[in-house]
């Protein structure tokens, strides 16, 4: 796999990454839970019937599967801190979607994570 391709799958994950998170708070933003032994299979079952968190959760295996092909390829101190971005795609997802607020020092530092993602990609 070439290293331009790598670093586009390692971007899909990312991404994949962020819209789970954003699916999964989409099907629990009125849906508020408390876990308990006695009511954990009724809470598991109404929690995965949503099909937000089902898709969600989806999204999320298929970005687990990109994560594996990426780790087969690139050192895991390289690629780890790529996962960060995160943090910024979710904060701007969040903004958008639901509306959040999100305060300057919040954005300064989601841009200090930015800044150093560019610096360990130039490494």
């Amino acid at each position: 796999m070439s290293l331009l391709l790598l670093k586009v799958v390692l971007l899909v994950d990312i991404l994949l990454g962020s819209i789970a998170q954003i699916l999964l708070k989409m099907g629990m933003e009125h849906n508020r839970i408390s876990l308990s032994f006695r009511n954990l299979f009724p809470t598991i079952i109404k929690i995965y019937t949503n099909k937000f968190v089902f898709i969600g959760s989806i999204t999320y295996a298929a970005s687990t599967l990109l994560w594996i092909a990426v780790l087969s390829k690139v050192e895991l101190s390289y690629a780890y801190p790529m996962v960060s971005l995160n943090f910024v795609i979710v904060a701007i997802l969040s903004k958008f979607f639901f509306k959040e607020h999100v305060s300057r020092v919040r954005w300064m530092s989601i841009l200090l994570i930015v800044f150093g993602v560019a610096l360990l990609s130039v490494s």
